[in-house]
């Protein structure tokens, strides 16, 4: 029986979604998406498949997360920005598909109240211990200046930073602990609903991810 007054009900699992499509035996693989249960087996997954770079500059800037982002009237909708343009001159497409699988998310007071927290995770590939140097396909974008990305039908240009650098004023750390959107690149990411977040904050906090 549906109770709208029960906060356990009516609540979306973390998903696990693969964006872009895998060779396995010669054979391509497409794109999926599955639920992930709990707080223990995200966290699990995070430690295991989570970009390392992220996971540094999450703990750097004191645990702020970036969020999914969606169309509103004060933002942007990935559709409407030059994705191909921004990352084209450092990234490479996808060597299957030729097209970048990218997430549009946003950090600070840009984020919903109600956003799923967004984890790039690597392929289990990369994530090996023995596999140093490996490309993980996870890259990112931000406004050097902050705020929203601009929509290609802004003639202003606006700089943007890819990748950033380890330190200084462009690193990623410094993109979450600002109010700016963040193009996410990666072969595969979870998402993780508000009501888990805080027990997510916890076990972070309490793990030995890095």
């Amino acid at each position: 029986v549906k109770d709208d007054n029960n906060p356990f009900q009516n609540r979306a699992p973390a998903t696990l979604t693969t964006m872009e499509p895998s060779v396995e035996a010669g054979v391509i693989i497409a794109p999926t998406t599955s639920t992930v249960s709990s707080v223990q087996e995200a966290l699990a997954m995070i430690e295991s498949m989570g970009d390392k770079r992220f996971l540094h500059a999450v703990i750097a800037s004191d645990y702020q997360f970036l969020y999914e982002e969606s169309k509103t009237t004060k933002t942007p909708a990935a559709s409407e920005i030059d994705v191909g343009g921004i990352f084209s001159q450092k990234v490479p497409t996808d060597s299957i598909s030729g097209k970048r699988s990218v997430v549009l998310t946003a950090a600070g007071n840009l984020a919903s109240s109600k956003a799923f927290s967004l984890w790039p995770l690597e392929t289990a590939m990369c994530s090996s211990a023995d596999t140093k140097g490996c490309d993980n396909g996870i890259h990112y974008a931000w406004p050097e200046l902050g705020g929203s990305i601009r929509p290609t039908t802004d003639e202003a240009t606006q700089n943007m930073i890819v990748d950033g650098i380890d330190c200084g004023k462009m690193s990623l750390e410094d993109a979450l602990e600002g109010d700016m959107q963040v193009l996410v690149q990666a072969p595969s990411y979870l998402m993780v609903p508000k009501y888990m977040e805080s027990n997510l904050r916890k076990g972070l906090q309490g793990a030995f991810l890095i």
